[in-house]
């Protein structure tokens, strides 16, 4: 028998167990064999679990996002043209505002902010109509 850890940095993240009826069937060579085998289990256990907390907190993301009342959208780098919007912003913006649509979220710039000021950049000048 031979009882391998399986190891990602120093951490024991399980354990490689072979059997054989024999006594003395493993090697020292097929032991060290093994114990490089493990590493890689070890590296692809980590990837896993880190991959199942991603596809949980994208979820968990999702259902907020598609979930809440308030109007949410999405910007999308380097351009920050709008990239998505909840249920509750494209109801907002209408239904023309769709996330598939190149043109989804022009319109949704008022031409005067709440105070009746006309819209303007981030420099105070005017801005152009998008």
């Amino acid at each position: 028998m031979a009882l391998i850890p399986i190891r990602v940095n120093r951490d024991i993240v399980g354990l490689l167990q072979l059997n054989d009826r024999r006594a003395d069937r493993f090697t020292l060579e097929q032991v060290h064999f093994f114990e490089g085998i493990s590493a890689s289990i070890g590296v692809a256990l980590m990837r896993k679990q880190q991959e199942d907390a991603l596809l949980e907190s994208e979820a968990r993301h999702r259902l907020l996002f598609d979930g809440s009342r308030d109007a949410m959208m999405t910007l999308a780098a380097p351009s920050w043209k709008f990239a998505s919007g909840n249920p509750a912003a494209l109801e907002m913006f209408g239904p023309g505002m769709r996330r598939s649509s190149p043109r989804w979220g022009r319109g949704c710039i008022p031409e005067r902010q709440p105070d009746g000021r006309p819209r303007r950049t981030r420099h105070g000048k005017r801005s152009r109509r998008p």
